[in-house]
């Protein structure tokens, strides 16, 4: 933080794990320039409303992800029956 942001003006940084399995991690990080000041009670407070549903448009994502791997699999399977 010292040597790599503060230079850069970040003061102040929100660190959110959304998703966290042997497979995937999802996190949301937010940072506050000085001109801003430091992160609130305010916003991790809002940050608090708003994690739950961001787990769960991550983990939507990754099952229509997963769904969409099975099917190219299967269509590549049955390419190969020919």
């Amino acid at each position: 933080m010292q040597t790599c942001l503060k230079p850069r003006g970040i003061v102040d940084i929100l660190h959110q794990f959304l998703i966290y399995t042997p497979t995937h991690l999802s996190e949301l990080v937010i940072s506050r320039h000085l001109r801003h000041g430091p992160i609130t009670h305010r916003e991790i407070g809002i940050s608090a409303l708003l994690l739950p549903h961001l787990r769960r448009a991550v983990t939507i994502t990754n099952v229509l992800d997963a769904r969409s791997v099975e099917r190219l699999r299967l269509a590549e399977t049955l390419d190969l029956l020919h």
